[in-house]
């Protein structure tokens, strides 16, 4: 839902709708869905963090410019691609993916 949420609120929104709160947890979720022609199988990744204050950084797309992950001081948009994407929930699904793909081949 995060591409309908930025489609909708943009980053911009989602700090108007925190502004004043101390709660600003949020995490992002990637799931791969695959058939191994017997059956379903689904590959999970997430990642935790929060909402920043205010948007910093350059890089990225979407809301890397307020989420900060969790364990770290800057926003994804603060971050090179090679950090991001150590630490990316798409990664961690891929990752999940390919290693029973590599378990059952």
């Amino acid at each position: 839902y995060s591409s309908y949420a930025y489609a909708t609120l943009g980053w911009q929104g989602i700090l108007e709708l925190l502004e004043g709160r101390e709660d600003r947890g949020a995490h992002f979720q990637a799931v791969i869905g695959y058939h191994d022609g017997e059956q379903d199988r689904f590959f999970s990744g997430r990642i935790d963090g929060t909402i920043s204050r205010e948007a910093r950084g350059e890089h990225g797309f979407g809301f890397d410019p307020v989420f900060v992950p969790e364990g770290h001081k800057r926003t994804f948009a603060e971050m090179s691609v090679a950090e991001k994407g150590e630490l990316s929930h798409r990664a961690r699904a891929l990752a999940a993916f390919t290693d029973h793909l590599a378990k059952t081949a």
